[in-house]
């Protein structure tokens, strides 16, 4: 789950294996707003996936299948965004 703090940056939770929601932000998140952070996104998806032939469309689908709401880049954390796109290449 993203949510948003109060100096607008996203911050990730997720439930361990105890129940409790943990919070957690990457290293490269810290660094960025959110703005910046889509922009990047964004940037990395069209060169590594528009530019470099593969269709929108299954990548689309290949996104929404890894994670309900995955077509949307605030949803993923910048270097799990890395990953679905390397593994689906």
């Amino acid at each position: 789950m993203v949510e948003k703090s109060d100096d607008g940056s996203a911050n990730m939770t997720y439930t361990d294996h105890n129940g409790e929601t943990k919070h957690r932000r990457s290293l490269v998140e810290n660094q960025y707003t959110d703005e910046q952070l889509r922009g990047m996104k964004q940037k990395f998806l069209m060169e590594n996936v528009i530019n470099d032939g593969y269709d929108p469309t299954e990548f689309a689908q290949f996104m929404e299948y890894k994670m309900e709401g995955g077509t949307n880049v605030d949803n993923w954390e910048f270097e799990a965004l890395m990953n679905v796109v390397f593994e689906f290449q």
